[in-house]
């Protein structure tokens, strides 16, 4: 019965210090009302039987968008269940944010458990305690953060586990598989992390590498067209502040302390904009460490120990403007779009500093003292960050709904709308007619697939008023045809002389296709781990 009572001690702590989730009524995020379209378009999808989820037919006011092949797809299946099993959105939503929050914590106490069960609990609260938690939670809404930040403590613990067994497990790779396909940015991140790690820190290097090779396959069915197909969508305008990286850069006064505010993140060091403080316990854990460093330098020791810290210290620079050139010269890597988002790497990498350093000279000999400490520290920091601005009724949650159900699926349009339709418009029905004349007949229209007859004595263009993209194939008479995009973003249509019978429906681009196989043959090779397993049993 003893050893529930510390995973016990910070599930409760944990609801204590997210209770706010749980109040009645929508919290106001800048992110929440995306979550909940997403989650709406995802269930409706898997309704459909679409899988994996690509598209929702109902956005960008009934001509679609491939939200699902660039939008971070796990937590929608996973909170697709939960609503699919009768549990209301807003609900699904907040249990969501709460369980993953308290799974990390949890994640930390056994990754650490075997060293110090009383260092291990103190970990797992320091972890919870960090203001950047709670910035996602109330402030930014940022599910996909919040899922990858629970998942990331059991993709160390399964690494852990691999080094220590010599064998790879069916489930070795799942963790880091579930990271990937919840955090476009925040996956990649932490795969840089982890292949960093593998080198420098990891024995059985060849084994972690192939459970990353698994993880990664098991996601290219999301990850491959993500990063290959993002091509497709429309450019973000070049003038808006959104958009331009030098806008976002954190200042070090910042990191120390700045005013918990629900605004967006502003440009220069802007006291209205929101909070990027790691926390005075945090801040507290770098000066230890750096200390340890000196005497470990002063003693002419080397210690890759320490690199958790030197990553955190790396990673806080780079959210400077003084780190503008590295930006500049790897452009690419903008791709993170806020330079402030690496607060989530330092933010899971502090456990790590603390739990080195009261497991070693000379903070040992402090460890019943000073982790409390710093527990208590952090607790009194985070006071008045543990809350949402707004939140709204049923009734205002269900105005703000009716404003976006069927419009996009992120703050800005351009985000996830091919490139073919720059400019908003309403829907006009199914078909039209582009040129020629015709007579339809026979119309039939689903979510994801039209069909028609049509009579046209001579060639004739019409247009079927969906988003065009790649996916879309078309046949006439069982005989696939060529489909083009319309001057406005819809799909174009060139009819057969005669009497046909036409079916537009979505497939997938060859770029889908390559990465449902190679997430096949991972999932097979998961599979065959799993029936080996039993086997040997």
């Amino acid at each position: 019965m003893k050893k529930f009572i510390p995973p016990l001690i910070i599930v409760l702590a944990g609801i204590f210090l997210a209770f706010n989730l749980l109040r009645p009524g929508f919290m106001q995020t800048h992110d929440g009302i995306w979550h909940i379209e997403r989650l709406l378009s995802m269930t409706s999808m898997l309704k459909l039987g679409q899988f994996p989820v690509r598209w929702s037919f109902g956005l960008d006011n009934g001509f679609g968008l491939p939200v699902f092949n660039f939008v971070y797809p796990g937590p929608y299946y996973f909170m697709s269940i939960l609503h699919l099993f009768g549990v209301g959105v807003v609900a699904t939503l907040k249990l969501t944010n709460l369980f993953f929050y308290l799974l990390g914590g949890l994640g930390f106490f056994f990754l650490f458990k075997n060293k110090s069960k009383f260092l291990a609990v103190s970990a797992a609260l320091l972890y919870l305690l960090t203001p950047y938690h709670f910035l996602d939670l109330f402030v930014r809404g940022a599910l996909g953060e919040v899922v990858v930040l629970g998942l990331v403590p059991w993709c160390f613990l399964a690494l852990q586990t691999l080094r220590k067994t010599k064998r790879l497990s069916w489930y070795t790779s799942l963790p880091l598989f579930l990271i990937l396909i919840s955090h476009n940015f925040l996956g990649l991140l932490f795969l840089g992390l982890i292949l960093f790690f593998t080198i420098l820190l990891y024995d059985q290097k060849k084994l972690v590498l192939k459970s990353i090779i698994v993880s990664v396959g098991l996601s290219s069915f999301f990850l491959l067209p993500m990063l290959s197909e993002r091509k497709l969508l429309l450019s973000s305008p070049p003038d808006l502040p959104n958009t331009q990286f030098a806008n976002h850069y954190v200042y070090p006064s910042q990191l120390i302390y700045s005013p918990w505010n629900y605004a967006g993140s502003l440009p220069g060091n802007n006291p209205l904009e929101i909070s990027y403080q790691l926390g005075y316990a945090n801040i507290l854990l770098i000066l230890m460490g750096l200390w340890l460093f000196y005497k470990y330098f002063k003693k002419k020791q080397a210690s890759l120990s320490l690199l958790p810290l030197i990553i955190i210290l790396v990673s806080l620079f780079l959210m400077t403007p003084a780190s503008s050139i590295f930006w500049d010269t790897f452009s690419f890597l903008k791709i993170i779009q806020f330079p402030w988002r690496l607060l989530a790497i330092s933010a899971l990498l502090f456990p790590l500093v603390f739990i080195e350093l009261f497991s070693s000279s000379p903070f040992k000999k402090w460890q019943y003292l000073l982790p409390p400490l710093l527990v208590f520290i952090a607790f009194l920091n985070t006071a008045n960050v543990r809350s949402p601005e707004f939140v709204l009724s049923e009734s205002a949650f269900s105005s703000l709904h009716a404003a976006y159900a069927t419009k996009f699926a992120s703050a800005y349009r351009y985000e996830l709308t091919p490139r073919w339709a720059p400019v908003e418009r309403a829907h006009m029905g199914t078909l039209s007619l582009s040129s020629g004349g015709a007579k339809i007949t026979n119309l039939k229209e689903g979510i994801d697939n039209i069909a028609f007859t049509a009579e046209s004595s001579s060639s004739t263009v019409i247009t079927i008023n969906r988003n065009y993209f790649p996916s879309w194939k078309a046949k006439g008479d069982g005989q696939a045809l060529p489909l083009i995009p319309a001057p406005d973003g819809s799909i174009s249509l060139t009819l057969l002389p005669g009497t046909h019978s036409y079916r537009l429906y979505v497939g997938s681009t060859n770029i889908e296709i390559l990465g449902n196989i190679i997430s096949i043959v991972s999932l097979s090779g998961i599979i065959y781990l799993m029936l080996r397993k039993k086997l040997n049993e």
